[in-house]
């Protein structure tokens, strides 16, 4: 029995550079168009969508609705379940305003 498995990580559904939100669509839209016009009519349909780290840029809540509504597609376009998309959270997935005064501290600064 195979398992296909796409592998996505770093989609960062936004970033700030010098204070100016940039949204990038065009790679997004480019895997959906891949998915759907070479690696499925290929490959069949995938099994599981793994995405490693970084889903979000400041893990703000609407980095992740918007993440929700892409990944949706892709599971479309994949033929699998949207349960069927695992997740693993990377150093962008972190809300750090939210992070408590007494947590911040590195190590050597906390003895």
């Amino acid at each position: 029995m195979t398992l296909r498995v796409l592998h996505l990580s770093d989609i960062h559904f936004s970033t700030k550079f010098d204070e100016e939100k940039i949204v990038h669509t065009d790679v997004r839209d480019q895997l959906l168009a891949d998915l759907r016009d070479v690696m499925v009519p290929r490959l069949g349909t995938i099994d599981k969508v793994l995405v490693a780290g970084d889903i979000a840029f400041s893990g703000q809540r609407e980095e992740y609705a918007e993440a929700a509504k892409w990944l949706e597609d892709v599971t479309s376009l994949c033929k699998c379940k949207l349960t069927d998309v695992l997740t693993v959270p990377g150093n962008h997935d972190v809300n750090r305003k939210r992070i408590l005064p007494a947590t911040k501290s590195g190590p050597a600064e906390s003895l």
